[in-house]
């Protein structure tokens, strides 16, 4: 258990050379990678000893070098995958360490790319746990990389980059069969935070609610290529969790704006009679985060979606975890489009507690997780 308090300090610190030192952009470059590497490591060490389907992908990684076996994989793509590395005879390790690189390598990508302070979404992604992806989940955490960098390189105001996004969604397919939930992700970019959409978005949530027993029982039997696994134990504190949250944000951002113009006054007022001077001296686009955050709210939408079927149905569609990143690059904007720097940094330290606090409650607490027996 220790190594993963160890890991959450870690990534926890790594948000603070960016801050603090000059060359921000170097010291973002090494801190994402630091913190990526970290996951990728827990995640392509670990023994034998986890999940029930360990030694049957082990077993199965042993005779894939047989192509008659690409299609015994369940994904095409991972197949494939599989079967290249059998013939290379990659060890089993590097076998695990080529399948955890894209996960880890995407959100990297993505945070870099997309986001105002990047070294906050490796934080979010270790307390969501996606580092956790055990062996029964291998194929699914090379799908999310994909999609991951597919939306990256996405804009809605460029149509090539449509393509680029479908191209890289149609590999993720290829390799899970799940990833199929995020064709809808460019048309989510579409849909802008408003007091109307969140009262579309809010009525979806609620249908979803009452009726989502018959509509797991038809995508089930009707579309029985869709894979599903027993409801998890923390599908109650998360959805309990980014409900509050995503509501919190939601009316702090929409319905009560001059009340957080009133905390930026105000956290200007403190820090100027703290510290006798204007802390915001780092030139930032709260305007364009502003914008940012309206515009990718709706990205996280599937993630709310399958909270939902997780919490009130026997099973739970793992699709929730294609969000996460879109989810966390939100709280990002969110905090970034605030003008204040003090309140930026208040902001950022109550959003590393709460969802520190969420990561001992939905993970170190269930002591069948943790902790695992690693390779070396």
């Amino acid at each position: 258990m220790a190594v993963y308090i160890i890991g959450l300090l870690l990534i926890i610190g790594c948000n603070i050379p960016p801050l603090v030192f000059k060359k921000k952009k170097m010291w973002t470059v090494v801190c994402l990678a630091v913190s990526c590497f970290f996951m990728w490591f827990l995640c392509t060490f670990k023994s034998l000893s986890i999940g029930n389907d360990t030694i049957k992908y082990y077993n199965s990684y042993l005779e894939s070098s047989d192509p008659s076996l690409i299609t015994a994989a369940r994904d095409v793509g991972f197949g494939v995958f599989r079967f290249v590395c059998a013939k290379m005879h990659l060890p089993w390790i590097m076998f695990l360490g080529l399948c955890n690189f894209p996960l880890f390598f995407g959100a990297a990508l993505y945070a870099y790319k997309r986001t105002p302070f990047p070294t906050l979404i490796p934080f979010f992604v270790y307390t969501f746990l996606l580092f956790e992806f055990a062996l029964s989940g291998l194929r699914q955490s090379m799908a999310v990389g994909f999609l991951l960098i597919g939306m990256t390189f996405f804009k809605k105001e460029k149509w090539y980059t449509w393509l680029i996004y479908f191209a890289f969604n149609a590999v993720a397919i290829s390799v899970h069969k799940s990833s199929a939930v995020m064709v809808v992700y460019p048309l989510l970019s579409l849909i802008a935070l408003s007091k109307l959409s969140i009262f579309f978005f809010s009525m979806i949530l609620l249908i979803l609610i009452i009726f989502v027993s018959q509509i797991e029982s038809f995508a089930f039997y009707i579309i029985y290529y869709l894979e599903y696994y027993p409801n998890n134990a923390s599908s109650n504190y998360t959805f309990i969790f980014i409900f509050l949250l995503t509501t919190i944000l939601v009316v702090l951002s929409i319905f009560t704006p001059k009340f957080l113009d009133f905390l930026n006054e105000k956290a200007d007022s403190i820090s100027l009679k703290l510290f006798k001077k204007d802390l915001n001296t780092i030139s930032i686009d709260t305007s364009k985060n502003k914008l940012l955050f309206k515009e990718t709210f709706f990205l996280s939408l599937p993630l709310h979606i399958f909270l939902i079927i997780g919490l009130f149905s026997n099973t739970s569609v793992r699709g929730y975890y294609f969000s996460v990143v879109s989810f966390a690059s939100s709280i990002v904007l969110f905090i970034y489009s605030q003008k204040s720097r003090l309140l930026r940094i208040v902001l950022m330290c109550l959003f590393i507690i709460l969802f520190s606090a969420y990561f001992f409650i939905s993970f170190i607490r269930r002591s069948n997780c943790v902790p695992y027996d690693f390779i070396f």
